[in-house]
C-alpha cells in the first residue's frame, strides 16, 4: 500500500505546476497582446489606405463610394472619429447622398463598447447636418447606449433633431421612448408630428395602447388633411376596428385612380414618357388615362387645397414654381393639364423616363428655404402650410437623368426626405407585380410612409 508523498515532494509538484500557470498565463497574454497590436496594425492599414484612396478621389462618385470598402468590418473607435471629423463634413459641402449613405453603411459596422462610445461622443457635437447623418446610422445599431442618446435627443428644441431621432428609434421602439413620442405629436412643426404619428402606428405593445389611442384621438381634432388621416389610420391600427376611424362621413375627398385624397398641399408628379401611349387592358392608351385623372381629381379637390403638377419624360417640367390653391387656379391648371399631359407634340418626340428630375424637383417645391436646396439634409423643417404629399405616376423604369438606377433614385429619396417627412404615394400604371419596376415604386413609397398601388 502506498502512503502519501512526502511534504518535500508535494511542495515541488505544487511549484512546477504554479510555474506551468504562470508560463501559461504569459503566453495568454502575450498572445493577447499581440493580437491586440496586430488589429491595431490592421486597423492603422486599413484607415490609410482608405485615406489615400478618398483624397484621390475627388469628385469622382463613384470611386469615392468604391473606397469605403477599405472600412469593411472595421469595428473602431478611429474610424468614427475619421468620419465624424473630416470625411462626412466634406461630403456634406459636396452634397452627394449616395456618398452619406455609404457613410453611414460604414458607421452602421460599430459594435465594440469604445467605437460605440466615440460615436455617441461624436453626435453629440454641431454642425447639425453631421448630427443627422450620425443619428440616422445609429438608428441601426443594437446597443443600449445607443438607444439611450437617440432617447435623449426626443427633448431636443430642434424639431430636426427630433424627427431623426423618432425615425431612427422607429424600429426597436423602447418602451421609455413613447412618451416622449407622445409629446410630439402636438410640436409646433407638422414633420415633427407626422414622424410620432408615424412611430405610434408601428407600436406593438398592447399595454400602451390606451394610453396612445387617448393621446391621438385628442391630437385628430386639432389636424386637417393628411395628418388627421394618419391619425384615423393608427387609432384603427391600435383599435383593431373593421370599421375606419377615418375623415369625417360629411367630407369629402377628391379620388385619384380611385384613391382618396386627404392631403391639403400635395404635388401630382405624371410619367409622360413615350410607354405612356400604350394601352391599358382597356385598350385605352395610358396617356389619355392619364390626362382624365388629373383633371379629375384637380376638379374634385376642395378650394382650400394648396397643389402643383409635374410632368416627366426626357426632362421634367413643372405647372408653377410653388404651390397655389384651387380656388384661383382650377381653370388654368385644367387648361395645362390639356396641353402639357401628352407624350407626342408635332415634331418632338419624348421618349424616355426622367422619373429622377420630377422627383427632385417636386421636393425642391417643397423646401420653404430660398437658399440653394441641398440634396443632403441641413436640417431645414417645413411650416405648419408646407407640402406634406407627392404622388407620383408612372410606368416604366427609368433610363434618364442624373440618377437612373432605382436603388439610387431610393438612396437619394431617403436622404432628401429625412426631416420633410413628405408621404411619397407611388401607383405603377400596367406593371406586372412581379417585375423590378413595380418592386421600385412599392419600396419608394413604403421608405417614405406612403402607399403605393398598382393599376392595370
Amino acid at each position: 500500500m502506498t502512503g502519501p508523498l512526502p511534504l518535500k515532494n508535494r511542495l515541488s509538484r505544487v511549484n512546477i505546476l504554479l510555474a506551468v500557470f504562470i508560463c501559461l498565463l504569459k503566453l495568454t497574454l502575450f498572445v493577447s497582446v499581440a493580437a491586440a497590436q496586430s488589429d491595431e496594425d490592421t486597423a492603422k492599414t486599413k484607415i490609410k489606405e482608405f485615406k489615400s484612396a478618398y483624397d484621390s478621389a475627388r469628385d469622382n462618385t463613384r470611386i469615392r463610394i468604391q473606397t469605403f470598402n477599405h472600412l469593411n468590418d472595421l469595428d473602431h473607435p478611429k474610424v468614427i472619429k475619421l468620419l465624424a471629423g473630416t470625411v462626412i463634413p466634406n461630403e456634406i459641402k459636396k452634397d452627394d447622398p449616395l456618398v452619406v449613405n455609404r457613410i453611414i453603411q460604414t458607421l452602421r459596422q460599430a459594435k465594440s463598447d469604445e467605437t460605440i462610445e466615440e460615436l455617441i461622443k461624436a453626435v453629440q457635437k454641431k454642425p447639425l447636418a453631421r448630427q443627422l447623418i450620425l443619428i440616422r446610422a445609429m438608428g441601426k445599431i443594437e446597443h443600449t447606449e445607443v438607444n439611450q442618446q437617440l432617447i435623449g435627443f426626443l427633448s431636443e428644441k430642434k424639431p430636426a433633431l427630433r424627427i431623426a431621432a423618432i425615425n431612427a428609434l422607429a424600429d426597436s421602439r423602447p418602451a421609455e421612448a413613447i412618451p416622449l413620442v407622445l409629446d410630439a405629436l402636438t410640436a409646433k412643426k407638422w414633420p415633427v408630428r407626422a414622424s410620432a404619428i408615424n412611430y405610434l402606428t408601428k407600436v406593438t405593445d398592447e399595454s400602451k395602447s390606451s394610453e396612445i389611442i387617448q393621446a391621438l384621438r385628442a391630437q385628430q381634432s386639432q389636424e386637417t388633411g393628411r395628418l388627421k388621416n394618419d391619425i384615423s389610420r393608427a387609432i384603427k391600427n391600435f383599435s383593431r376596428s373593421k370599421k375606419p376611424d377615418d375623415q369625417s362621413d360629411e367630407e369629402t375627398v377628391a379620388l385619384f385612380y380611385g384613391i382618396p385624397i386627404y392631403s391639403k398641399n400635395l404635388i401630382f408628379v405624371a410619367d409622360t414618357s413615350g410607354s405612356m401611349t400604350a394601352p391599358d387592358e382597356s385598350g385605352t392608351p395610358r396617356i389619355r388615362i392619364l390626362r382624365k385623372e388629373l383633371a379629375g381629381v384637380v376638379k374634385g379637390l376642395a378650394d382650400d387645397v394648396k397643389f402643383n403638377i409635374i410632368v416627366f419624360n426626357d426632362d421634367a417640367t413643372q405647372w408653377q414654381t410653388k404651390q397655389v390653391p384651387v380656388k384661383q387656379y382650377k381653370k388654368a391648371a385644367l387648361a395645362w393639364i390639356e396641353k402639357n399631359v401628352e407624350t407626342i407634340r408635332p415634331g418632338q418626340f419624348k421618349g424616355h423616363t426622367n422619373l429622377y428630375s420630377g422627383l427632385t424637383l417636386a421636393l425642391n417645391i417643397t423646401q420653404t428655404s430660398k437658399k440653394e436646396v441641398k440634396l443632403v439634409p441641413t436640417g431645414q423643417v417645413s411650416s405648419k402650410a408646407g407640402v406634406d404629399t407627392i404622388v407620383i405616376i408612372s410606368d416604366g423604369r427609368p433610363d434618364r437623368g442624373t440618377y437612373i438606377s432605382m436603388d439610387e433614385i431610393r438612396s437619394v429619396a431617403r436622404t432628401l426626405n429625412q426631416t420633410l417627412q413628405i408621404k411619397i404615394n407611388t401607383i405603377a400604371i400596367s406593371i406586372p407585380e412581379n417585375i423590378a419596376e413595380s418592386d421600385f415604386l412599392r419600396k419608394l413609397a413604403e421608405e417614405n410612409n406612403g402607399t403605393y398601388i398598382n393599376k392595370k
